[in-house]
C-alpha cells in the first residue's frame, strides 16, 4: 500500500499543476474562439474574413485538447456503470481496473499515432487561411502548419496518459484499503 501511495503522490501532483494551467489555457482559448466568431458574424454583413473559420477551429482543437484531461480527471466524461454497480465489490474491482488498462492501452496508442501524425508529411503542410500577416514589418507572413493543430492531439492523449495513470494508482489504493488517504477529485469544480 505505501510503495502505491509514494507513487500516486508524486503523479498527483503533477496532474494537478499541469491541469491546472491546461485548465487556464483552455479557458482562455475558448474565450478567443468566441471572439473569433463573433467577429466572423459581425464582418460576414460588411466584408468576410477568410481567416476566421480555419482560426476557430484551431482554438477549438487547442481547447478541447486541454479541457479533455481535465474532464477525464474529475469524471466527466459519460460514464455507463450499470453492470459496474449490479457487481459484487470484488468484481467491480476488477471490471473498474480492466476499464482503465484498456483505457491506457488505448491512450498509449493515441500517443503514438498523435505524434505520427505531428511527424507526418500532411503535418509539414499549411493550414489554408490561416496567418500572422507581418508585411506591415517588412518580414515574411507566418503561416501556421498542419503539426501545430495536430500537437493539440498529441498534447491531449500524453496529458490523458498521465491522468490514467493516476486513476489506476488511486484505484489500486482503493483495492487496497487505502481509500481514506486519498485526496477526492470528484466533479465538484471541474471546469468552472
Amino acid at each position: 500500500m505505501g510503495v502505491l501511495t509514494g507513487l500516486l503522490r508524486p503523479v498527483e501532483m503533477l496532474n494537478s499543476r499541469l491541469l491546472a494551467v491546461a485548465k487556464a489555457l483552455a479557458a482562455g482559448l475558448l474565450a478567443v474562439m468566441v471572439a473569433v466568431v463573433v467577429y466572423q458574424i459581425v464582418m460576414r454583413l460588411i466584408s468576410p474574413a477568410g481567416w476566421t473559420t480555419p482560426a476557430a477551429k484551431f482554438l477549438m482543437l487547442w481547447m478541447i485538447g486541454l479541457a479533455a484531461p481535465v474532464a477525464y480527471r474529475h469524471g466527466g466524461f459519460v460514464g455507463i456503470d450499470l453492470l459496474e454497480r449490479s457487481l459484487p465489490r470484488v468484481l467491480s474491482n476488477i471490471l473498474i481496473l480492466l476499464i482503465l488498462l484498456m483505457s491506457a492501452a488505448v491512450i498509449g496508442t493515441c500517443i503514438l499515432l498523435g505524434w505520427d501524425m505531428v511527424d507526418s508529411f500532411t503535418g509539414k503542410g499549411t493550414i489554408s487561411g490561416l496567418k500572422i500577416s507581418l508585411g506591415w514589418a517588412d518580414m515574411k507572413d507566418v503561416k501556421f502548419r498542419n503539426w501545430h493543430a495536430f500537437a493539440s492531439l498529441f498534447v491531449c492523449f500524453c496529458l490523458l496518459g498521465l491522468v490514467c495513470v493516476e486513476l489506476i494508482l488511486r484505484h489500486l489504493v482503493r483495492m487496497g484499503g487505502g481509500a481514506d488517504g486519498l485526496t477526492p477529485l470528484g466533479d465538484t469544480g471541474a471546469l468552472d
